[in-house]
């Protein structure tokens, strides 16, 4: 989140501002974690950092008998769990689901500042380049855009921030989002590709494992183009009443 955060002073509304603190540190609180998780992959790979990595937790959980780590898994459990491939897939799956709570909360915190009203009777809102769709956030999204920066001229916003491809962006995580939570991480057509990139599934059916590149390419995309978003609408505010 280098680019938002050096942006950061320069945005002129202190409420924006903040929506973009909060932002920066949402995002980067997943970026370490999942560091931390690759950092275990490779600290439980071997017996000597298995050995380490289980006084570790042990302090963590000092109630339980020696190899236990909580009431119902053991260190050799976890440990299998990290070294496997499902653990890494999976906790990727979790993080998608709390970066688009992250996008969400942004969205809604805008809104409420700019008192944009959440879009009603199934209303659907068009980005830069007409297109349109069926999820909500992404409504809610770019009706904050159309009362807010679709009022200036567009060289006064960055264009490529509500462009279409931004909104399929967003939508396509969503609609990954929504597999996980909803129907067992289970791909559908959407999430299914002939190299399985990047949710990991190659058919219909599978389950979504997402790939390790596509949580980098997340955090890039709200550095890059939502940050540039939450920056516009800071220069929106310092230039209408």
């Amino acid at each position: 989140m280098h680019r938002l955060e050096v942006r950061l002073p320069t945005i002129r509304s202190p409420e924006i501002r903040e929506i973009a603190e909060t932002l920066i540190q949402s995002v980067r609180t997943q970026a370490d974690l999942y560091a931390s998780l690759l950092f275990l992959e490779k600290l439980s790979a071997n017996e000597s950092g298995k050995s380490l990595f289980s006084e570790a937790v042990v302090s963590i959980s000092n109630n339980f008998p020696t190899g236990i780590f909580t009431s119902t898994t053991t260190i050799d459990e976890l440990v299998a769990r990290i070294r496997s491939d499902e653990f890494a897939a999976e906790t990727r799956n979790r993080m998608v689901v709390s970066f688009t709570s992250m996008f969400e909360a942004a969205v809604v915190a805008a809104m409420h500042h700019f008192n944009v009203q959440n879009p009603t009777g199934g209303a659907k809102y068009p980005d830069f380049d007409g297109g349109i769709y069926d999820t909500k956030i992404i409504n809610m999204w770019l009706k904050l855009y159309r009362e807010t920066l679709a009022t200036l001229p567009s060289e006064q916003y960055f264009t490529p921030a509500v462009s279409t491809h931004a909104a399929r962006y967003w939508t396509n995580l969503y609609k990954a989002r929504n597999q996980i939570v909803h129907a067992g991480g289970i791909a559908k057509e959407d999430q299914a590709s002939i190299d399985g990139r990047p949710w990991g599934a190659t058919a219909i059916g599978q389950s979504i494992r997402t790939e390790h590149n596509k949580i980098d390419d997340i955090i890039q995309f709200f550095d890059n183009s939502f940050g540039h978003f939450l920056y516009d609408l800071g220069e929106y505010q310092s230039a209408t009443p």
